[in-house]
């Protein structure tokens, strides 16, 4: 039993190690933007042999994600009830986090600001700021568990802009974000939303704006397993070429790990 407690734990620590070269790996391809053959954008799966781990390398600009910080209500509704949240229910959390990320204690019609959060038995208030980070979402009152790990591969608090770019979207985004809201990411005039990347065929271009969250998978011939998310800035220099702007390793759906 202990050699197979040992055994597990050395293919756990095998895959994590995997699990973080593939993310290297996809530093690296970002930073030669014009490689011919680079691994696919947009959220894309792409499929890695690494000294007989599996990885599952996907990589997305952040442009190409709902910014929590900028969504409209719209959005946020559209985003929330394609996860199969009740409309009205998915207008309450729209309005709670709206509450919490304005800067005032005024109440939206469904949302929730100090008084429901003490009402609730919740030991903290909303934060009338900005989200830090993604994870901060899971703190708005009436989120669920399910629900966020629904939406949290789409979502972001580091594109700026606000809009979402559909040239870069995850084509399942743009699904979802149709089925609900088919206006409001139909696009400019004459663009295919959802037009697939050939790999190999031109240089790949990059977008401009140089931040991208990578989602790294490892699976090791013997079946450890490893999970790590992480949002990198590749807006460097000759001294720091990238920087890393968060970092989760995850059990599962389940962080273990923040940085």
């Amino acid at each position: 039993m202990e050699l197979n407690l040992a055994a597990n734990q050395r293919e756990a620590l095998q895959a994590r190690l995997h699990a973080e070269a593939g993310l290297y790996m996809a530093i690296d391809d970002l930073l030669v933007s014009s490689r011919e053959g680079g691994f696919r954008l947009r959220g894309v799966e792409n499929q890695v042999e690494f000294e007989g781990t599996r990885l599952t390398v996907s990589i997305i600009n952040a442009t190409g994600l709902i910014d929590i910080n900028q969504a409209t209500p719209s959005t946020l509704e559209a985003l929330i009830v394609s996860t199969g949240m009740k409309e009205e229910q998915a207008r309450s959390l729209v309005d709670a986090i709206l509450d919490w990320r304005d800067a005032d204690d005024l109440i939206r019609l469904q949302g929730a600001e100090a008084r429901q959060y003490a009402t609730a038995g919740l030991a903290y208030r909303p934060a009338n700021a900005r989200f830090k980070s993604v994870q901060e979402l899971k703190m708005v009152l009436g989120m669920t568990a399910e629900t966020y790990r629904a939406i949290v591969p789409f979502i972001t608090v580091h594109s700026k802009g606000g809009a979402l770019d559909s040239a870069q979207a995850p084509a399942a985004l743009l699904r979802q974000l149709e089925q609900q809201e088919a206006a409001v990411m139909r696009g400019s005039a004459g663009r295919q939303i959802d037009r697939p990347q050939v790999p190999g065929s031109l240089p790949r271009q990059l977008p401009a704006y140089p931040i991208y969250h990578l989602d790294v998978r490892a699976v090791t011939g013997q079946g450890g397993r490893s999970h790590i998310r992480a949002v990198v800035d590749i807006s460097g220099n000759l001294q720091r070429r990238y920087r890393i702007l968060a970092w989760r390793e995850l059990a599962g759906d389940q962080e273990v790990k923040d940085g």
